[in-house]
Protein backbone atom coordinates (compact mmCIF):
# COMPACT_ATOMS: atom_id res chain seq x y z
CA UNK A 1 0.00 0.00 0.00
CA UNK A 2 3.10 2.19 0.82
CA UNK A 3 3.96 2.20 -2.82
CA UNK A 4 0.27 2.36 -3.84
CA UNK A 5 0.21 5.67 -2.19
CA UNK A 6 3.76 6.96 -3.29
CA UNK A 7 2.94 6.43 -7.01
CA UNK A 8 -0.33 8.33 -6.68
CA UNK A 9 1.63 11.35 -4.97
CA UNK A 10 3.74 11.07 -8.48
CA UNK A 11 0.65 10.94 -10.09
CA UNK A 12 -0.67 13.91 -8.07
CA UNK A 13 2.27 16.09 -8.71
CA UNK A 14 1.99 15.69 -12.83
CA UNK A 15 -1.08 17.35 -12.91
CA UNK A 16 0.54 20.27 -10.73
CA UNK A 17 0.66 22.43 -13.92
CA UNK A 18 -3.19 21.80 -14.85
CA UNK A 19 -4.41 22.68 -10.90
CA UNK A 20 -2.15 25.75 -11.32
CA UNK A 21 -3.23 27.12 -14.52
CA UNK A 22 -7.37 26.23 -13.58
CA UNK A 23 -6.79 28.51 -10.16
CA UNK A 24 -4.56 31.68 -11.40
CA UNK A 25 -7.17 31.95 -14.74
CA UNK A 26 -9.72 32.15 -11.52
CA UNK A 27 -8.21 34.47 -9.39
CA UNK A 28 -7.28 36.73 -12.45
CA UNK A 29 -11.29 36.17 -13.49
CA UNK A 30 -12.14 37.16 -10.15
CA UNK A 31 -9.93 39.97 -9.92
CA UNK A 32 -11.81 41.70 -13.23
CA UNK A 33 -15.15 40.49 -11.73
CA UNK A 34 -14.30 41.79 -8.03
CA UNK A 35 -13.18 45.47 -9.70
CA UNK A 36 -16.27 45.54 -11.36
CA UNK A 37 -18.67 45.16 -8.49
CA UNK A 38 -19.50 41.40 -9.20
CA UNK A 39 -18.98 38.18 -7.31
CA UNK A 40 -18.12 35.07 -8.05
CA UNK A 41 -19.30 31.97 -8.94
CA UNK A 42 -20.68 29.82 -5.15
CA UNK A 43 -22.05 26.69 -5.53
CA UNK A 44 -22.68 26.21 -1.87
CA UNK A 45 -22.60 28.86 1.34
CA UNK A 46 -22.06 27.49 4.50
CA UNK A 47 -21.69 29.09 7.86
CA UNK A 48 -18.09 29.68 7.80
CA UNK A 49 -17.65 28.50 4.23
CA UNK A 50 -18.38 28.74 0.85
CA UNK A 51 -17.53 26.10 -2.34
CA UNK A 52 -16.97 27.59 -5.59
CA UNK A 53 -17.16 26.38 -9.19
CA UNK A 54 -13.45 26.47 -9.01
CA UNK A 55 -13.24 24.00 -5.92
CA UNK A 56 -15.00 21.24 -7.85
CA UNK A 57 -13.02 21.87 -11.11
CA UNK A 58 -9.50 21.11 -9.22
CA UNK A 59 -11.27 18.52 -7.08
CA UNK A 60 -12.27 16.71 -9.99
CA UNK A 61 -8.50 16.70 -11.18
CA UNK A 62 -7.91 14.92 -8.23
CA UNK A 63 -11.05 12.45 -7.88
CA UNK A 64 -10.37 11.15 -11.48
CA UNK A 65 -6.61 10.95 -10.95
CA UNK A 66 -7.99 8.03 -8.57
CA UNK A 67 -10.83 6.86 -9.97
CA UNK A 68 -9.92 7.28 -13.64
CA UNK A 69 -7.06 4.87 -12.49
CA UNK A 70 -9.03 1.86 -10.25
CA UNK A 71 -6.99 -0.68 -11.76
CA UNK A 72 -3.94 1.17 -10.15
CA UNK A 73 -4.91 2.29 -6.67
CA UNK A 74 -7.69 -0.23 -5.35
CA UNK A 75 -6.86 0.33 -2.21
CA UNK A 76 -7.44 4.16 -2.35
CA UNK A 77 -10.47 6.08 -0.67
CA UNK A 78 -11.55 9.54 -0.75
CA UNK A 79 -11.71 12.36 2.04
CA UNK A 80 -12.25 15.81 0.56
CA UNK A 81 -13.86 18.93 2.33
CA UNK A 82 -15.98 20.26 -0.80
CA UNK A 83 -17.06 16.70 -1.47
CA UNK A 84 -21.15 16.72 -0.13
CA UNK A 85 -21.15 13.43 -0.29
CA UNK A 86 -17.68 11.89 1.40
CA UNK A 87 -16.47 8.73 -0.15
CA UNK A 88 -15.67 6.02 2.73
CA UNK A 89 -12.57 6.98 5.25
CA UNK A 90 -12.78 2.82 6.03
CA UNK A 91 -9.92 2.27 3.29
CA UNK A 92 -6.31 1.61 4.22
CA UNK A 93 -5.33 4.41 2.24
CA UNK A 94 -6.53 8.13 2.51
CA UNK A 95 -6.08 10.82 -0.39
CA UNK A 96 -7.57 14.17 2.02
CA UNK A 97 -8.09 17.06 -0.03
CA UNK A 98 -8.76 20.81 0.30
CA UNK A 99 -9.17 21.35 -3.17
CA UNK A 100 -8.76 25.51 -2.93
CA UNK A 101 -7.96 26.69 0.96
CA UNK A 102 -9.11 30.14 0.40
CA UNK A 103 -12.19 30.10 -2.09
CA UNK A 104 -13.50 33.53 -0.21
CA UNK A 105 -10.18 34.99 -0.94
CA UNK A 106 -10.18 33.57 -4.59
CA UNK A 107 -13.87 35.29 -4.51
CA UNK A 108 -12.53 38.66 -3.78
CA UNK A 109 -9.55 38.55 -5.80
CA UNK A 110 -7.12 38.58 -3.45
CA UNK A 111 -4.13 36.00 -4.21
CA UNK A 112 -3.26 34.34 -1.33
CA UNK A 113 -4.83 30.74 -2.03
CA UNK A 114 -3.50 27.25 -2.02
CA UNK A 115 -4.33 23.62 -3.11
CA UNK A 116 -3.72 20.73 -0.60
CA UNK A 117 -3.37 16.85 -0.49
CA UNK A 118 -2.86 14.70 1.29
CA UNK A 119 -1.98 10.74 1.07
CA UNK A 120 -2.37 8.37 4.59
CA UNK A 121 -1.32 4.60 4.93
CA UNK A 122 -2.98 3.34 8.25
CA UNK A 123 -3.92 6.47 9.72
CA UNK A 124 -0.33 8.20 8.77
CA UNK A 125 0.56 10.47 6.52
CA UNK A 126 3.50 9.52 3.95
CA UNK A 127 2.85 12.08 1.20
CA UNK A 128 1.83 15.62 1.17
CA UNK A 129 1.39 18.47 -1.37
CA UNK A 130 0.84 22.23 -1.34
CA UNK A 131 0.34 24.20 -4.78
CA UNK A 132 0.55 28.38 -4.57
CA UNK A 133 -0.66 29.03 -8.03
CA UNK A 134 -0.10 32.89 -7.75
CA UNK A 135 3.62 32.50 -7.02
CA UNK A 136 3.93 29.19 -8.88
CA UNK A 137 5.70 27.31 -6.46
CA UNK A 138 4.84 23.30 -4.89
CA UNK A 139 5.67 22.13 -1.82
CA UNK A 140 5.89 18.71 -1.51
CA UNK A 141 6.91 16.18 0.87
CA UNK A 142 7.63 12.25 1.41
CA UNK A 143 9.49 10.01 3.54
CA UNK A 144 12.35 11.14 1.98
CA UNK A 145 11.99 14.90 2.96
CA UNK A 146 10.54 18.00 1.80
CA UNK A 147 10.92 19.82 -0.89
CA UNK A 148 9.56 23.19 -2.61
CA UNK A 149 9.58 22.83 -6.94
CA UNK A 150 11.67 19.60 -6.24
CA UNK A 151 14.32 20.98 -4.75
CA UNK A 152 15.53 19.79 -1.39
CA UNK A 153 14.32 22.60 1.79
CA UNK A 154 15.24 22.09 5.62
CA UNK A 155 14.36 24.44 8.19
CA UNK A 156 17.90 26.28 9.17
CA UNK A 157 16.48 27.10 12.58
CA UNK A 158 15.81 30.76 12.52
CA UNK A 159 15.04 33.27 15.15
CA UNK A 160 12.04 35.07 15.27
CA UNK A 161 14.64 38.66 16.39
CA UNK A 162 16.09 40.82 14.15
CA UNK A 163 19.12 39.73 12.68
CA UNK A 164 22.02 41.14 10.44
CA UNK A 165 20.80 40.40 6.65
CA UNK A 166 17.78 38.25 7.51
CA UNK A 167 13.93 39.44 7.41
CA UNK A 168 12.66 37.09 10.42
CA UNK A 169 8.71 37.52 9.68
CA UNK A 170 6.46 35.32 12.09
CA UNK A 171 3.19 34.43 10.81
CA UNK A 172 0.34 34.05 13.17
CA UNK A 173 -3.44 33.58 13.01
CA UNK A 174 -5.16 35.75 15.11
CA UNK A 175 -8.13 34.35 17.89
CA UNK A 176 -11.46 34.40 16.58
CA UNK A 177 -14.82 35.73 17.37
CA UNK A 178 -16.21 32.29 17.65
CA UNK A 179 -13.79 31.47 20.06
CA UNK A 180 -14.97 34.55 22.16
CA UNK A 181 -18.21 33.11 22.30
CA UNK A 182 -17.54 29.86 23.38
CA UNK A 183 -14.05 30.03 25.72
CA UNK A 184 -13.79 33.55 26.58
CA UNK A 185 -10.59 32.58 29.16
CA UNK A 186 -8.73 30.88 26.33
CA UNK A 187 -9.20 33.94 24.12
CA UNK A 188 -7.84 36.75 26.68
CA UNK A 189 -5.07 34.11 27.01
CA UNK A 190 -4.39 34.20 23.12
CA UNK A 191 -4.57 37.42 22.50
CA UNK A 192 -2.20 38.41 25.29
CA UNK A 193 0.02 36.02 23.79
CA UNK A 194 -0.50 37.39 20.48
CA UNK A 195 0.46 40.57 22.02
CA UNK A 196 3.68 39.31 23.63
CA UNK A 197 4.79 37.73 19.64
CA UNK A 198 3.95 41.32 18.49
CA UNK A 199 6.02 42.97 20.79
CA UNK A 200 9.02 40.11 20.83
CA UNK A 201 9.22 39.11 17.33
CA UNK A 202 10.89 41.43 14.17
CA UNK A 203 7.85 41.40 12.66
CA UNK A 204 4.74 39.86 12.19
CA UNK A 205 2.41 38.43 9.17
CA UNK A 206 -0.94 37.27 8.99
CA UNK A 207 -2.27 36.24 5.32
CA UNK A 208 -5.14 34.49 6.19
CA UNK A 209 -3.89 30.66 4.79
CA UNK A 210 -2.79 28.40 7.29
CA UNK A 211 -1.42 26.10 5.16
CA UNK A 212 1.05 28.54 2.83
CA UNK A 213 2.00 30.29 5.96
CA UNK A 214 3.21 26.76 7.47
CA UNK A 215 4.90 25.65 3.95
CA UNK A 216 6.78 29.74 3.84
CA UNK A 217 8.41 28.38 7.51
CA UNK A 218 9.04 25.09 6.44
CA UNK A 219 11.41 26.60 3.03
CA UNK A 220 13.07 29.26 5.66
CA UNK A 221 10.84 32.24 4.05
CA UNK A 222 10.15 32.91 7.81
CA UNK A 223 10.88 31.62 11.32
CA UNK A 224 7.80 30.48 12.74
CA UNK A 225 4.02 29.84 12.55
CA UNK A 226 1.63 30.35 15.39
CA UNK A 227 -2.29 29.59 15.16
CA UNK A 228 -3.96 30.84 17.36
CA UNK A 229 -7.75 30.91 16.40
CA UNK A 230 -8.70 27.96 18.85
CA UNK A 231 -9.64 26.02 16.10
CA UNK A 232 -8.06 24.34 12.54
CA UNK A 233 -9.52 22.40 10.30
CA UNK A 234 -7.27 19.55 9.16
CA UNK A 235 -7.92 19.67 5.69
CA UNK A 236 -6.48 23.19 5.70
CA UNK A 237 -3.42 21.90 7.41
CA UNK A 238 -2.43 18.34 7.54
CA UNK A 239 -0.69 18.13 4.44
CA UNK A 240 1.70 21.31 5.50
CA UNK A 241 1.80 19.60 8.79
CA UNK A 242 3.96 16.86 6.94
CA UNK A 243 5.58 19.10 4.76
CA UNK A 244 6.94 21.31 7.68
CA UNK A 245 8.04 17.78 9.98
CA UNK A 246 10.13 16.43 7.22
CA UNK A 247 11.56 19.96 6.71
CA UNK A 248 12.49 19.50 10.22
CA UNK A 249 10.24 21.40 12.42
CA UNK A 250 8.47 20.81 15.85
CA UNK A 251 4.83 20.89 15.10
CA UNK A 252 3.24 21.27 18.47
CA UNK A 253 0.43 23.38 20.59
CA UNK A 254 1.27 25.79 23.29
CA UNK A 255 0.63 23.48 25.76
CA UNK A 256 3.20 20.74 24.80
CA UNK A 257 1.13 18.62 23.13
CA UNK A 258 3.30 16.86 19.96
CA UNK A 259 1.53 17.02 16.83
CA UNK A 260 3.78 15.54 14.45
CA UNK A 261 2.84 11.98 16.12
CA UNK A 262 -0.82 12.19 15.87
CA UNK A 263 -2.27 9.39 14.18
CA UNK A 264 -4.98 12.28 12.32
CA UNK A 265 -7.45 9.89 10.36
CA UNK A 266 -8.06 8.60 14.03
CA UNK A 267 -7.37 10.90 16.59
CA UNK A 268 -8.92 14.06 15.90
CA UNK A 269 -12.63 14.55 16.29
CA UNK A 270 -14.62 15.81 13.90
CA UNK A 271 -10.82 16.93 11.81
CA UNK A 272 -10.54 19.74 13.95
CA UNK A 273 -8.29 20.91 16.26
CA UNK A 274 -9.51 22.49 18.82
CA UNK A 275 -6.08 24.03 20.11
CA UNK A 276 -2.94 26.29 19.46
CA UNK A 277 -0.63 25.20 16.82
CA UNK A 278 3.18 26.22 17.27
CA UNK A 279 5.05 25.32 14.20
CA UNK A 280 9.25 26.27 13.61
CA UNK A 281 12.60 25.35 13.90
CA UNK A 282 14.06 24.41 17.97
CA UNK A 283 15.15 28.00 18.55
CA UNK A 284 12.52 30.19 16.99
CA UNK A 285 9.72 28.02 19.56
CA UNK A 286 12.05 28.05 22.61
CA UNK A 287 11.87 31.83 22.35
CA UNK A 288 8.55 32.02 21.86
CA UNK A 289 7.51 29.91 24.87
CA UNK A 290 10.66 31.81 26.55
CA UNK A 291 8.85 35.08 26.51
CA UNK A 292 5.05 33.15 27.40
CA UNK A 293 6.55 31.71 30.58
CA UNK A 294 8.48 35.22 31.38
CA UNK A 295 4.55 36.55 31.77
CA UNK A 296 3.85 33.81 33.59
CA UNK A 297 1.32 32.40 31.20
CA UNK A 298 0.69 28.63 31.91
CA UNK A 299 2.38 26.67 29.67
CA UNK A 300 4.47 23.56 29.39
CA UNK A 301 8.39 23.70 28.49
CA UNK A 302 9.84 22.67 25.33
CA UNK A 303 12.47 19.84 25.91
Amino acid sequence: MLAESLELGEDLLSKKKEIMALMKRAYEKSSLTVAAGKGGDVIERMVQDVVTTTDKEVERIYIQTVMGNRAKYPNVTIDSEDETKKMSEEGKVVLRLDPVDGSKHLLEGLGYVASCASISVKGRVVWAMVIDPIMGDVFHADRGGAYLNSKRIKNSNRSIMSSPNRYNFVFYESPTSKLKENEQKKFNRYVEIQTLLQRNAFRTRNIGIGSLQICYVAANKSSLYLDLSGSTKLYDVEAAIFIAKQAGLRIMTLEGKNLSKIAFNKDLDRKIINDSLLIGGLRACREVLGFIYHRGIECEKLE
